[in-house]
Parts: C-alpha cells; sequence; structure tokens
C-alpha cells in the first residue's frame, strides 16, 4: 500500500515529490477523435510496470486534476493513460466560452475513448479503466456499446448515470433541456444562475481543503482548465445517454468486473441509481464511502486512504 502525501505539507510535497516523479515518466501528444477532432493525451510508464490505468475525468476537469492520483497508480507499479475529453482542457472546443463545456452528441465521448484504448493505450499487461462522474458515464457507456475485452476491470467513483436534479419528474425535465438545448444549444445551462471561476470550498466537491487549495490555485491561473458549467446541449445529450445507459437491457452487455465508489455526501449524481446499476450485474461491488463529497479522491486522508487502498487492491 502507497502512502499518502501528508495534508498539512500538501503544497509542498506535491511540488517536490509528485509532479518531478510523474513528469520524468511522462509522454504527452495529441489523437484524432470523433469528426478529427484533435485531443490532447498524456502517458506515464511506471518502473515495475504490472498493468495500465485509462483514466477518463469527469465534467469541467482535465488531466492536471488526477496528478496526485497517478502518482499513487505510478508508485503501485500501474501505468497511465489520461486525456482531455473532447471540449476540455487542450483538447478541441466547440464554444468561444472557455468556462463552457458544449457537446453535440454523448456517443462523440464513447467514440473517443474506444479511439484512445485502440491506438494510444498499447499493452500486453492487463488495463484497467477508472472513470470520475461524467467520465463514469462515459466509461459505462463504452462498455455497454463496445468491444471491452482489451479491459481486465472498471472502477466508476461517483458516476453519473443519472444526474440528480429537482424533484419534478424526469419527463418535464427532459423536455425542458430538449427545448432548451435545441433553442440556446451553446449557453449555459438554463437552471445553472452563474458559472464563476471560482468556487469556494464549502460548496465545492472536495472535504480536503489542501487538494482543493492546491488545485484551485493551478486552475484560476490556466488558461485551459477553467471550465466550470455545461451547456444546454450537453445537459439534453446527458439526460438522453444516462436514460439509455439505465436500461436492464443494455446493463446486461457489460461483461467486465465493476466497482462502483459512492460518495455518501454527493450532491451533484443520484447514489441510488448506482446500487440498482449494481444490483443488475453479476458480481458488481456498490461501496458509499462515509463522509465523502462527489469528488472521493479529494477527500481528506482518513476517507481517501481507505478508498486508495479499495482502488489499488482492486486492480491487482
Amino acid at each position: 500500500m502507497v502512502n499518502l502525501i501528508s495534508e498539512n505539507k500538501y503544497s509542498t510535497l506535491y511540488q517536490k515529490d509528485v509532479i518531478p516523479y510523474i513528469n520524468a515518466r511522462k509522454t504527452e501528444g495529441f489523437f484524432v477523435g470523433y469528426k478529427g477532432a484533435k485531443l490532447c493525451y498524456a502517458s506515464y510508464k511506471a518502473d515495475n510496470e504490472r498493468g495500465t490505468v485509462v483514466i477518463v475525468h469527469g465534467l469541467c476537469e482535465g488531466m492536471p486534476k488526477y496528478n496526485e492520483l497517478i502518482y499513487y497508480f505510478l508508485l503501485d507499479g500501474l501505468s497511465v493513460c489520461i486525456y482531455d475529453q473532447f471540449g476540455h482542457g487542450k483538447s478541441t472546443r466547440l464554444v468561444n466560452d472557455d468556462t463552457l463545456i458544449y457537446v453535440d452528441n454523448f456517443n462523440r465521448y464513447v467514440y473517443d475513448l474506444k479511439t484512445f484504448i485502440d491506438t494510444v493505450v498499447a499493452t500486453n499487461l492487463p488495463v484497467y479503466l477508472f472513470g470520475h462522474s461524467m467520465g463514469g458515464c462515459v466509461s459505462a457507456l463504452y462498455l455497454e456499446q463496445c468491444d471491452s475485452s482489451k479491459i481486465s476491470k472498471a472502477f466508476l467513483s461517483s458516476p453519473m448515470l443519472e444526474i440528480k436534479s429537482p424533484k419534478v419528474p424526469r419527463f418535464v425535465i427532459g423536455t425542458i433541456l430538449g427545448v432548451a438545448g435545441t433553442l440556446a444549444p451553446k449557453r449555459k445551462l438554463f437552471y445553472v444562475k452563474n458559472h464563476p471561476y471560482y468556487k469556494p470550498f464549502e460548496s465545492s466537491s472536495y472535504t480536503s481543503l489542501a487538494r482543493y487549495n492546491n488545485y484551485e490555485t493551478y486552475r484560476q491561473n490556466s488558461k485551459y482548465y477553467r471550465t466550470c458549467t455545461a451547456t444546454n446541449k450537453w445537459g439534453y445529450s446527458a439526460f438522453k445517454c444516462t436514460k439509455n445507459l439505465n436500461t436492464y437491457k443494455n446493463i446486461k452487455k457489460i461483461n467486465v468486473p465493476i466497482f462502483i465508489a459512492t460518495a455518501e455526501l454527493d450532491t451533484l449524481v443520484n447514489n441510488s441509481v448506482h446500487s440498482e446499476f449494481a444490483s443488475k450485474l453479476q458480481g458488481a461491488i456498490n461501496k458509499v464511502y462515509l463522509g465523502a463529497k462527489h469528488e472521493i479522491f479529494n477527500s481528506t486522508n482518513d476517507v481517501f486512504e481507505g478508498y486508495l487502498q479499495d482502488l489499488l487492491t482492486y486492480f491487482n
């Protein structure tokens, strides 16, 4: 088991230990995704490699947010491949506002993940899939729709199997999103009052103030990673794809072992769907992490330690 860096000295240790270690093992480039989109990726080679983890990040995120997790994977002998999904980070975008995420169809994300695994992730060792939030949704869609024979196991962290929404009928939400996505596809989600670059710690998805301060400082000064909300078209596309994702017919197409990590205090995704999804798959695990918000890997060390141990043990 690898040791977590101290939260008391987090910023210092992150710059002294984490960044030099992962950068020394890093290769960066671009691959061609759906309709010719250029997607930025990075690969990290572990010293004593026993497998490769493919990381699929969440909404309004990107590669740098996973630096600490990449560090722990490498220390445990797991190489890592990660990329900025379409509309994120250094990858192709179709909107000029660098705070917004737009996608024309969620199947684009699935196509890009398949292309990434087929063309960039080249290894004869086991390949493990790690998807967080929106990335968990994309990972689940990939496992339902594509040939997943290259994947040994999947770990879905706070996966967006269904977005937590106001207590109104889903068909009403779907209708409104459909109208907004058609009339104003590239405008921010109609129910989002604002989308500031800065989100206070108290309303963030972190429970670790040290991890929050470290990444927010980076994000505030970044040209590429300042995205903070989605567009109406993204919202409608997400609504449609999660509806199809959770049908029994599609879930039963998955033939890869799955671990679902659920955050007790999640305010962004519908946790009840996690257990329903897992119950339809033989051998699937759904574990709730007490005291964790949406980004379990950005929890305080007392929570993160158990989560990381589960993750590394599962990818074994």
